[in-house]
């Protein structure tokens, strides 16, 4: 979903074509937790505690973070001393995330409370984005589409238990999972799609749900209507319709910052709070926060915060990504505040962090 900022930190990385990896590796590593140094504990976290993982960079060394409120500190989830790439939380149990070396990129299972990674499969072309679904069975990676003209990247539906992989198609942006599990929505480039995902079969062939230049879709709590952003020349609107494209609803009239803006958006957990970021300058980490209740009601809007918002899992707070000027030295910091607004603090203060 619109990572400029995680493409821009790949931009290091090689890309090469598309491979299978079978590897096993997991090595133990120290933490650092705002700038002090620590060991894993042989006990397991209270994971319920966790907010959602972030990547932190120390010396060029990639880890999977995340906030423990009951401790009030930022502990590093999995060992090991490859990169960690794209975390995804399920079940506060178990992390779905990639691992990158040398070029090559493994996707693995890790639970938490066993402290047990599983390989899953490997590839040669850089993960840009990740979702997993809620039931753990499957997910969608893309990549990035080198070597075709469609504008977007190559998407790739893997079975996590058997580790079989489809490829989806091409020209493929903004990745969505409905919480049921049997949809993946996702944007081309004049319209918003959905397939059907069932288990041990083939998905279906792509339904377009909606003409135009859209972004950010989102599923409701019931996964049985879609939220997106839909945008016309300098006019852009959260919008809320069923899976057919019927029953369109307008949620809010959007302000564009200026030329061709990029959006992100997330459903609270409770289904009853959408939170969208407009993105000013990715490399910058420049955008406007602001969300809105699915009925159109008690907007809010905060100018100029970061990008990259999340909800907390309460969703009482919003958790998002800034840049900080620290003694000459610039760096990306994870931030919070809370849902209106006049509280903020730095979760984050040493190294580089980003969701």
């Amino acid at each position: 979903m619109k990572k400029s900022l995680f493409i821009l930190m790949l931009s290091l990385v090689c890309l090469g074509g598309l491979v299978y990896w079978w590897q096993t590796d997991t090595q133990q590593a120290d933490r650092e937790v705002k700038g002090r140094v620590t060991k894993p504990s042989d006990e397991a976290h209270i994971v319920s505690d966790w907010e959602r993982p972030f990547i932190t960079d120390r010396n060029d060394s990639w880890k999977i973070m995340s906030y423990e409120t009951t401790a009030e500190q930022v502990n590093e989830l999995i060992p090991g001393e490859d990169k960690q790439l794209l975390p995804v939380l399920i079940d506060n149990d178990e992390l779905i995330y990639f691992t990158a070396t040398e070029g090559f990129y493994k996707l693995w299972r890790y639970s938490l409370l066993e402290k047990s990674n599983i390989f899953v499969i490997g590839i040669r072309q850089a993960p840009i984005e990740l979702e997993v679904a809620a039931n753990g069975r499957f997910a969608v990676y893309t990549v990035l589409d080198t070597s075709r003209s469609n504008l977007g990247n190559r998407c790739f539906l893997v079975n996590l238990e058997t580790r079989q992989i489809k490829e989806i198609g091409s020209g493929i942006r903004d990745i969505e999972i409905s919480p049921d599990n049997r949809h993946i929505a996702y944007t081309m480039d004049h319209g918003l799609y959905f397939i059907e995902v069932l288990h041990s079969k083939d998905p279906t062939s792509p339904i377009m749900i909606q003409e135009g230049d859209i972004e950010a879709p989102v599923f409701s709590k019931s996964g049985e209507r879609i939220y997106f952003i839909k945008q016309l020349d300098d006019v852009a609107s959260i919008v809320s319709t069923d899976l057919r494209g019927a029953e369109d609803k307008e949620i809010l009239a959007l302000e564009v910052s200026g030329g061709n803006a990029e959006w992100t958006m997330e459903l609270s957990q409770d289904g009853e709070k959408l939170l969208y970021t407009d993105i000013i300058d990715s490399e910058a980490l420049r955008g406007n926060i602001g969300w809105i209740r699915t009925d159109g009601t008690d907007q809010h809007y905060y100018v100029n915060q970061g990008i990259s918002a999340h909800w907390s899992k309460t969703g009482h707070e919003i958790w998002y990504n800034r840049l900080e000027i620290k003694n000459g030295q610039v760096s990306r910091q994870i931030w919070k505040m809370n849902d209106q607004g006049n509280y903020r603090e730095a979760v984050t203060q040493e190294g580089n962090n980003w969701f």
